[in-house]
């Protein structure tokens, strides 16, 4: 657990819900990291709409968050993240950088959605995983634009 995971819980975060904003009702300036969903990676995901009572520092070389100071009395910049309804906000290069090509299939498709893709604690779902739990079939998914080779990969060896 870093010192982030611990400092936000200690100032009553946890009582705030996805889509809303939190309020500084503290006495000194907090810092929420926020993302470029440009391009981002699975940790800066976990981390984007965090508060801290310390800047964030860069968290892997290349990265592109910013540490924005939320000062006593003012709402943050960002709501309490939803993981789907971020994860919609990434371009589709971004989805399959960041999930995979066959994942990425599966959401263009229409197969899955968002909401299957992740859950409230940033842990993604393999491709494996949605195709099981939707009980997706080889045909099924190349009637819906999946390629024959991703579905086949995906589906296992046939009947």
């Amino acid at each position: 657990m870093s010192v982030h995971d611990d400092d936000f819980g200690s100032a009553g975060l946890a009582g705030a819900r996805p889509g809303e904003r939190w309020r500084n009702m503290t006495d000194r300036f907090w810092y929420q990291l926020v993302s470029s969903l440009r391009r981002p990676c699975e940790q800066c995901l976990k981390l984007h709409g965090r508060l801290s009572p310390n800047p964030w520092g860069q968290i892997h070389p290349h990265c592109e968050c910013e540490s924005i100071p939320v000062a006593p009395g003012e709402l943050a910049p960002l709501p309490v993240a939803n993981p789907p309804e971020v994860l919609g906000r990434i371009g589709a290069e971004g989805l399959r950088q960041l999930l995979g090509e066959e994942v990425a299939a599966l959401l263009s498709a229409g197969l899955v959605g968002y909401d299957d893709l992740v859950d409230g604690d940033w842990r993604f779902t393999s491709a494996e995983d949605l195709v099981r739990r939707k009980g997706l079939t080889r045909e099924r998914m190349t009637a819906a634009g999946i390629p024959p080779a991703i579905a086949a990969r995906l589906a296992g060896p046939p009947g």
